[in-house]
């Protein structure tokens, strides 16, 4: 990543790898001339005639003294570059279109989980008979409120309950009065929590489950891209079958191109969990929201260690000092600073492509409300209408099939 000063000099790097560095230097007091790759060419490859490019070409060819950009350690480059102590290690993720919000108007149903709004509908077509019966019986045994003889008055009585709704006839004998204290202890704590949570609900939109496991990926249709060769090479070689069939949709693109074909949900991003916690937080986030989710499964752990040319001398040396910032914390540190750091910039430098990714955000999640206190409007009490509208059309439907009776 890369901050601009203030001479305008947009080139400064910083991140958890360059203060990794910079606490080398001064420790081992040394100073440091930072150098990039080719463009293009980015940690780099072995080419067919055996030459490495890229970083790792740079060190092995002894132009650099040591290579750290999030490197993963591998079989295959440590036959080029010795390593350092590894310092970090990061999952091989998957970054996914988020799933459309459901419409707002189902929000009136959220707070509680299907089979919970079974088993509420079950209790209430059940109680008012129930309710019916014992007052046919206290009746029997005198003195009980007439109205209560009524089987829909007793499903009236409940369903009122339910709504939290006072009621006005309380029944005389001692055991339709506990069975109504029971009902009303009932009532209130489901009232109580439906009504506590119900805000929330209205006011945050709320995504359907979508693709959460490797497994799922290849059913999905959608193929897989990368900026470079590195994830192909290592879904081919995987003995996971999963992992081998995404490999045959493997295809590589630039940066911009590549997150229009995830935001557009033709194609899933792999690349390591922490480059996608930053690309989210910092192009693709919004009021606390993103249309870009990491998918919960991960598949392979890379240990990350920074690139020494062959038999170097600063190996056992920056080895220990590594294993110290590990004892601390301090890797840690580095990474969540520079993650708030970038999130706070106005700029977002990556690699060679100066873009703003805002752009693909969907424009319906901006309601001008910048982070504030949101008022509710329409959309979020349009479910409310709903079931207004609902009532009505059963209504007429009722009163149409009594006056055909007449």
């Amino acid at each position: 990543m890369y901050e601009e000063s203030d001479s305008g000099n947009r080139h400064l790097p910083y991140g958890r790898d360059i203060d990794i560095i910079k606490t080398l230097s001064r420790v081992m007091n040394f100073s440091i001339i930072f150098m990039e790759p080719p463009k293009g060419e980015r940690w780099g490859e072995c080419t067919p005639n055996g030459s490495l490019t890229g970083m790792l070409g740079m060190v092995h060819r002894g132009e650099a003294d040591m290579g750290a950009t999030n490197l993963f350690m591998s079989i295959t480059r440590v036959r080029h570059v010795d390593y350092t102590k590894p310092y970090d290690s990061e999952l091989s993720c998957v970054l996914i279109q988020n799933e459309q919000p459901l419409p707002s108007w189902q929000g009136l149903a959220f707070p509680y989980q299907p089979w919970m709004w079974f088993s509420i509908l079950v209790t209430l077509l059940v109680i008012g008979p129930v309710m019916y019966y014992l007052a046919r019986a206290s009746a029997k045994l005198g003195n009980e409120i007439k109205k209560f003889d009524s089987l829909s008055y007793c499903c009236y009585y409940v369903f009122g309950m339910h709504l939290n709704e006072p009621q006005d006839k309380i029944p005389r004998r001692i055991h339709t009065q506990v069975f109504i204290a029971f009902l009303w202890l009932y009532t209130m704590l489901i009232t109580i929590s439906y009504s506590t949570n119900l805000t929330a609900f209205l006011t945050v939109k709320k995504s359907p489950s979508g693709i959460e496991t490797i497994a799922e990926l290849p059913l999905s249709g959608m193929h897989v891209v990368g900026v470079d060769s590195y994830y192909q090479i290592m879904l081919e070689s995987s003995p996971d079958p999963n992992l081998q069939a995404m490999a045959n949709t493997y295809q590589i693109y630039d940066s911009q191109e590549l997150y229009g074909k995830v935001l557009s949900g033709e194609a899933v991003y792999i690349n390591n969990r922490g480059n996608m916690e930053y690309t989210i937080l910092t192009k693709f986030t919004q009021r606390g929201s993103s249309p870009l989710r990491i998918m919960k499964e991960c598949f392979a752990s890379h240990p990350v260690a920074m690139a020494l040319q062959d038999h170097s001398p600063l190996k056992k040396r920056i080895d220990q000092i590594i294993s110290r910032l590990l004892y601390t914390g301090l890797v840690r540190k580095f990474f969540t600073e520079a993650l708030r750091k970038a999130a706070a910039s106005k700029e977002f430098l990556e690699d060679e492509s100066d873009w703003q990714a805002v752009e693909f955000y969907p424009s319906q999640t901006n309601d001008g409300s910048g982070g504030k206190l949101v008022p509710m409007s329409l959309d979020h009490m349009q479910g409310l209408f709903f079931v207004a509208t609902l009532g009505l059309s059963i209504s007429v439907v009722v009163f149409a099939i009594e006056k055909l009776k007449v």
